[in-house]
């Protein structure tokens, strides 16, 4: 079953991979002759239930990893990959719940509003360029409405200092 096992393991099928790892485990007794076996049997379920949560991870099923047979840890809780794989899967549906219940915040350069007074900005300046305003009057009316708009509009600013 064990051979079986890595067969399975190797060809990427690691549903079946740990299926049979859990199989020989069950069926070997804990015994001194079979202790090897035994040792081989947990590598192989760890390393396929590893694989399994990992793959779902990959794809973004948070949920997935959190079903899958915590086995590896029953059989050797000191294994290291099992309980980071665990540890990430829970980590990740903790993330994902955190997500579905605070809703994204926009940044502020990107919120519909600011977009709308930037490109009234980029229309003003292109109206006509601010440094060959000939009635002084009209340009600073205008530049000054940028300012209004975007209060840290530099080039705004400059003009109308100069």
């Amino acid at each position: 079953m064990i051979r079986e096992g890595q067969t399975a393991y190797d060809a990427g099928r690691y549903d079946d991979a740990a299926a049979q790892f859990l199989a020989a485990l069950q069926k070997l007794p804990q015994a001194q002759a079979t202790e090897q076996d035994r040792a081989d049997a947990i590598d192989g379920l760890v390393r396929a239930n590893y694989r399994l949560a990992d793959e779902a991870l990959q794809k973004g099923d948070n949920a997935k990893p959190a079903r899958t047979p915590r086995r590896p840890l029953e059989y050797d809780p000191t294994n290291r990959a099992a309980a980071s794989i665990f540890t990430r899967a829970d980590r990740a549906e903790r993330q994902a719940k955190a997500k579905v219940e605070e809703p994204q915040e926009i940044p502020p350069d990107q919120t519909d509003e600011f977009l709308a007074k930037r490109a009234e900005v980029k229309r003003l300046f292109r109206k006509q360029d601010p440094s060959q305003l000939r009635p002084v009057r009209r340009g600073r009316e205008e530049l000054s409405e940028i300012t209004v708009i975007d209060p840290y509009n530099t080039d705004a600013h400059r003009y109308l200092e100069s």
